[in-house]
């Protein structure tokens, strides 16, 4: 039996089976040990212990318990802070089921939340109280019977009206909604046996110990978020120092700023994130800045890029960061979590391939000064199998040959709620041969190099041209990395049908600085050599836009199938105007700048105003 330096158990092998229970084991064994903390524009804003949090949590879980019936949905519509903690593992200890949501606040993100609220059903909605109007008449919009109920009221009751329910390990915990990057948000069935199971893992993979400490911006409602910066401190008994992301996308270096001021060992995020920081933190905001305790700095959820980390670690070597606490993973929702992830410590796997043959799915190892470098999500848990299968045949595909990532084991969830047709198809499926377990779909392109898995993109997202496949994030890398346009914009890549052919689309968000008439012909000139220098392949279509327009999932993914389906029928609806005729579109079409179009002039329709 493993104990920490205190003589306190480690939570690999104290008696408990449920995250109530290890909250209830920390509030006794650790009462006075810091257990959140968060973080206004950088600075501490308010924190709980251990025994503080639980006695919070039980009085919000009596009040659940008293408005709705074990099983009922309770929806959270909250602004990252230790509320948002609070009512979430108040469900969990009143044995109802949470569903993560955010505080609405404008209308795009208002319709997903109708959609969740519609399809989760749930009885009662915690919010903030500034937020009463606005969630009074979001339920109204949405025809919801759910009660709205200020979690400020909740915490005034007295904790002792809470009882503890019966947990068993397939009860159900809590809705994880899909960000919904390629089709509608769906419900994943997280049972509390998945939690624990991921946490563990996750614990074991980052070597996390009593002294470790979690920092993170990520959103709560979302499976990183949530998972790996609230949960997973829970679980380990040790300390996570949060703030929004808000405060981390104004500005970037708080968020290293508060791993040296709290010597954070574990913090990570997109590979946005650490691009973001390349890019945007200056020298003289780094003055005093540590970031020689940052043992994990992990980084998942999109596409992985070879240059960012490379980057990253060598603008911030100055300043204690060590690049073998890079610690590449995969994830999603319905896996709870964690999926594969590198060892902790070892640094990143990258891996060079013959760009043309990645265009027939298979990796080929390759020294051309053209190839292609991949970086390795590292290799699959340790009671977990991970398949790479072909989506057309269900054949299990060779080593480094391409095909859809198939996942089974104890994190895979239970399915999405109330789609039984969808959990048959996506959390029930079989390869050909003689393996009879149920795996879930991923709906990811990968391939097995040796252990290491390199994950290359989605299947819906896949640009087939003439017979050869390209991955949009490879385009989209190239792009971002020549700093077309100036700054660090948005970048889709994604298909178009022209007559009966599918043809390569590409549009680019620019800044403030670069949206000048002047200087559109000369990004589009400099972004149709770029792809075809690094690709062989020109774009059909070229399409500039006003920065931050591009759709974008609620956890900051662009929505490819989106851009596809708005700018095709922008095209298809628009007739050839004359110059002076002004353009008269709605949704995306509405923030172009420009659009080039192989065998038409610049500016071929008419474009939006530039401002």
């Amino acid at each position: 039996m493993t104990a920490y330096s205190d003589n306190t158990i480690s939570p690999l092998d104290a008696p408990v089976t449920s995250f109530p229970s290890y909250l209830r084991y920390w509030a006794k064994v650790r009462p006075d040990h810091l257990a959140y903390a968060f973080l206004r524009q950088g600075e501490l804003y308010e924190s709980l212990t251990f025994r503080q949090l639980d006695s919070q949590v039980c009085r919000v879980a009596g009040f659940i318990q008293e408005c709705c019936l074990s099983g009922d949905r309770v929806l959270i519509l909250l602004s990252p802070g230790l509320d948002y903690i609070t009512s979430f593992l108040a469900c969990l200890y009143a044995g109802r089921v949470a569903v993560t949501g955010y505080a609405p606040s404008v209308e795009k993100n208002a319709a997903r939340l109708r959609s969740i609220l519609a399809d989760a059903a749930p009885t009662i909605v915690l919010h903030a109280f500034e937020d009463r109007e606005k969630i009074n008449k979001l339920l109204v919009d949405a025809g919801s019977e759910a009660r709205a109920v200020c979690v400020e009221d909740a915490k005034g009751l007295h904790e002792y009206s809470w009882f503890p329910p019966q947990i068993r390990s397939d009860t159900l915990a809590f809705l994880q909604y899909t960000s919904g990057s390629t089709s509608q948000p769906k419900g994943v069935m997280v049972s509390h046996g998945n939690l624990i199971h991921n946490s563990r893992s996750i614990y074991r993979l980052f070597n996390h110990n009593f002294h470790s400490r979690v920092v993170s911006w990520l959103p709560p409602y979302h499976d990183m978020g949530l998972i790996g910066g609230i949960l997973q401190p829970l679980f380990g008994g040790f300390s996570s120092y949060l703030m929004s992301p808000t405060d981390f996308l104004q500005r970037p270096f708080r968020w290293l700023q508060a791993i040296s001021t709290y010597r954070g060992t574990s913090s990570g995020g997109p590979n946005f994130a650490y691009q973001y920081c390349v890019d945007k933190v200056k020298p003289e905001q780094m003055e005093g800045v540590d970031l020689s305790s940052w043992e994990v700095a992990f980084n998942g959820a999109e596409n992985i890029s070879n240059n960012t980390l490379r980057l990253f670690s060598e603008k911030f070597r100055t300043y204690g960061f060590r690049s073998d606490s890079i610690f590449p993973c995969y994830g999603l929702a319905e896996a709870t979590l964690l999926v594969t992830g590198a060892a902790a410590g070892s640094g990143f796997v990258s891996g060079a391939y013959d760009p043309e043959a990645l265009k027939s799915n298979i990796a080929t190892p390759s020294e051309k000064p053209n190839a292609r470098v991949l970086v390795s999500s590292g290799r699959s848990l340790p009671d977990q199998y991970l398949r790479i299968v072909s989506p057309d045949t269900q054949c299990l595909c060779g080593e480094r040959e391409a095909g859809e990532i198939w996942v089974s084991g104890p994190s895979i969830a239970q399915g999405y709620w109330r789609r039984p047709e969808d959990t048959k198809v996506m959390f029930h499926a079989r390869p050909l041969g003689n393996d009879d377990r149920h795996y879930f779909r991923t709906g990811d392109v990968g391939y097995l190099d040796g252990e290491e898995l390199f994950v290359v993109g989605r299947i819906k997202d896949l640009i087939i041209l003439k017979g050869a496949n390209y991955h949009p994030a490879d385009i989209e890398h190239v792009l971002l990395a020549r700093h077309l346009g100036g700054g660090m914009s948005g970048v889709a890549a994604f298909s178009l049908l022209v007559g009966d052919e599918e043809k390569l689309a590409v549009a680019h968000e620019l800044n403030g600085k670069t949206s000048a008439a002047g200087f559109l012909p000369q990004i589009v000139e400099d972004m149709r050599d770029c792809i075809a220098a690094e690709f062989r392949i020109s774009p059909h279509a070229i399409f500039l836009v006003k920065n931050g327009s591009l759709p974008r999932t609620s956890s900051g993914k662009i929505r490819r199938q989106q851009c596809r389906i708005e700018l095709g029928d922008w095209l298809k609806t628009i007739a050839d105007p004359s110059d002076d005729q002004k353009l008269s579109a709605g949704g995306l079409g509405q923030h172009v700048l420009t659009t080039s179009i192989v065998g038409k002039p610049l500016n071929y329709f008419k474009t939006a105003s530039i401002a």
